[in-house]
């Protein structure tokens, strides 16, 4: 709250200083006759900024809930200070040019303030008046995303209700039916009672044959009314059970954790060659660990970059994923990304985790149920603690459990891998099973697994020579090339497995540029090129200085693309989606107005970066080929670190100063939708603008 009252008290404050400038403006335009036009548009400028900040004032004085954006201009030398600071400039000429009164002789008629001068304030004030007009459109379309939110839930809350009360009613009705039959099975009964009764005394011979018969028949009358009962019972419990277990499973488990954690997976899957990575599966390191036969349930697979760990991470998911219809295991995953970081918190890796678990269990787990409730109640999320509490209780559903984490040295030491590590330490001291993977030499991972179980990652011949072979299948070319010369498919073979130096990366791109020889002479050339390449310490910047060979010999446009293009994927917070790549390199300093003309299609966006760069088609994201060719940009020069987050604060200042964003705030929530959808990269300049600045 003090929080808030500070916030209004320094848009007072400017408001008061906008009023004061103005006051001394009018005092020198009542004292002349022919005053200049630049004053004339310093005091239009003024009173437009007043407006604005007042109707800031009032949102915030309105609002119950904490405007973030319009709150983060109010840091020390943020937006709120350099505006209070431009004004008090203008208020002081203003003031030491009033001393001896505007009102008087020629001299003192004389406008303090030059041309120019009066200019670049009136400039510097619309650029702060456009920066508050965006803020308070940024919080209102965040207002309105959580009131549509609210509504939807207040929605599906009211639907279920109407399911849950036409369930009941068709219930009723049918204990009803059943009641009314139970009601003449009883008349009936009484009716053959009484005529037993009249003839009771002529079939008294009878009676031990008759009772027996009689008992017989009220077992079978008494089996068939209770299957009958029981079986319609059954059938309304399982029709609402099921309504209600479907909605509200997903309900409870999207507030837990929002991510979609099939994407990377699938991605990993469709681009793993089949039958490849079958080799880890059968080393006793791994059987071991996964009939729990070894010392600990900690499994460290470490291999150099461009070995294939991520391809051996999705066969392990696989096989795990098999076992699991008959054995009943739970398996869960989570692929580590340096480019989605803030969304990987150990918290967030753990919501995960009980989510895909979760969703292998019949029904919505009892622990997660309580934990929403008891957070829903106090307004808040759960902390870890309450967190992995609740995954303790969900893997107690499962004789076994089965986590895999994919590429943990992506995740920066500096950030919160220590947290991550204790947290994988804890999972198998409670008797879950980890697997991991990661490069050897990050000393904190070392040192932290030193007495985990080691599988040592290699891209194996056997994999190499499958991979290689579908790829020239799928290539018209090379395929047409090596048709009836099988020496020249198996001399590519012998000599990229030669080359390859245990890193599937590295045939990754050497088959790659083998398929874009056009003859087979040219083959021969680069496979003897290829054999003559120096090796050493990094044995994948031949590769990599190949490919920035060809991109410099497209030249002009299509090089500053790929530069560009670059200069995003090293420096982006979360990993970007094709429409908002396209926006981000077509952005151009001192333009506030964007043309689909101006950007670069699929096609164009992978051919000018010669392999470095992968498209995700089920996702439609875009993506280094691989975390080496970062390290590779900024070890060579050719992303500068510095050089680069200056451009790309720049390119995200200069769209949140497009024009579209001084239209004023929008009056309705179809208004909201339309201009969020027109401005695609709007989500990503107002989430990660201050991180680039930090």
């Amino acid at each position: 709250m003090a929080e808030i009252v500070g916030f209004t008290a320094s848009i007072i404050a400017i408001v008061e200083l906008v009023r004061k400038a103005t006051t001394l403006s009018y005092e020198y335009l009542r004292g002349v006759r022919r005053a200049p036009k630049d004053l004339g548009d310093l005091v239009c400028e003024l009173g437009t900024l007043g407006k604005v900040l007042i109707s800031v004032q009032h949102i915030a004085d309105q609002s119950t809930q904490k405007l973030h954006v319009l709150h983060s201009l109010s840091h020390n030398n943020g937006p709120l200070h350099g505006i209070a600071t431009e004004l008090n400039v203008v208020i002081s000429k203003l003031e030491s040019a009033s001393k001896t009164g505007f009102r008087g002789s020629v001299e003192r008629l004389k406008w303090p303030l030059q041309e120019a001068e009066t200019m670049q304030h009136i400039s510097r004030i619309e650029r702060y008046k456009s920066l508050f007009i965006f803020a308070l459109s940024a919080d209102q379309i965040s207002l309105s995303n959580d009131l549509t939110k609210s509504v939807q839930k207040t929605e599906l809350n009211i639907q279920l209700i109407e399911k849950l009360t036409q369930n009941t009613i068709i219930g009723v009705r049918d204990i009803s039916n059943l009641v009314q039959g139970t009601n003449l099975s009883v008349e009936a009964v009484q009716n053959i009672v009484e005529n037993t009764s009249l003839t009771l005394n002529n079939i008294r011979t009878l009676a031990e044959g008759t009772s027996s018969t009689v008992r017989d028949t009220n077992f079978v009358v008494q089996d068939i009314r209770g299957d009958l009962n029981l079986g319609r019972t059954n059938s309304a419990i399982k029709d609402i059970d099921t309504q209600q277990c479907a909605e509200k499973r997903k309900c409870v488990l999207d507030w837990l954790s929002p991510e979609y954690f099939y994407g990377k997976y699938d991605e990993i899957r469709k681009r793993r060659q089949p039958n490849t990575a079958q080799w880890v599966l059968q080393t006793p390191e791994y059987v071991g660990w996964r009939m729990c036969q070894n010392q600990g349930r900690l499994l460290w697979g470490h291999g150099i970059p461009g070995a294939g760990k991520t391809f051996l991470s999705s066969a392990v998911i696989d096989h795990l994923k098999s076992q699991t219809a008959s054995e009943g295991y739970g398996v869960a995953y989570i692929y580590f990304d340096y480019q989605n970081l803030d969304q990987q918190s150990p918290e967030n890796v753990i919501t995960s985790l009980i989510k895909q678990l979760a969703y292998q269990l019949p029904s919505l787990h009892a622990g997660i149920e309580t934990l929403h409730a008891k957070c829903q109640h106090e307004g808040r999320r759960p902390n870890i603690e309450e967190i992995y509490s609740t995954l303790l209780e969900v893997t107690r559903s499962f004789p076994q459990t089965y986590f895999v984490f994919d590429a943990l040295d992506e995740y920066d030491e500096n950030s919160q891998r220590n947290e991550l590590l204790e947290l994988f330490h804890s999972m198998s001291r409670d008797r879950m099973n980890i697997f991991i993977t990661s490069r050897p030499y990050p000393e904190d991972v070392q040192e932290s697994l030193r007495n985990a179980v080691k599988i040592d990652i290699l891209a194996r011949e056997e994999d190499i020579r499958l991979y290689i072979k579908e790829k020239i299948s799928n290539n018209p070319r090379a395929k047409r090339l090596c048709q009836g010369n099988r020496n020249l498919e198996r001399r590519i073979m012998s000599e990229l497995v030669d080359c390859s130096q245990g890193m599937f990366l590295l045939v990754h791109f050497h088959i790659k540029h083998i398929c874009e020889q056009t003859t087979k002479n040219q083959i021969m050339i680069a496979l003897e090129r290829l054999k003559n390449s120096p090796t050493g310490e990094r044995p994948l910047d031949p590769t990599y200085n190949r490919a920035m060979e060809s991109i410099r010999r497209q030249g002009g446009s299509c090089l500053s693309l790929a530069l560009k293009i670059f200069v995003w994927l090293v420096n982006s917070r979360r990993t970007l989606t094709i429409e908002e790549i396209q926006i981000a390199v077509s952005i151009r300093e001192n333009s506030f107005v964007l043309d689909d003309g101006d950007f670069p299609d699929r096609v164009t966006l992978l051919g000018v970066c010669a392999g470095l760069v992968i498209i995700d088609e089920s996702s439609r994201t875009i993506r280094l080929a691989h975390y080496t060719v970062k390290e590779y940009f900024i070890r060579t020069c050719v992303i500068s670190p510095l050089h680069s987050s200056y451009q790309v604060v720049n390119n995200c200042v200069t769209y949140l100063l497009f024009d579209v964003f001084t239209e004023g705030a929008c009056m309705s929530n179809d208004e909201v939708r339309a201009r969020y959808k027109s401005c695609q990269f709007f989500d990503y300049s107002v989430r990660y603008l201050t991180g680039h600045l930090v």
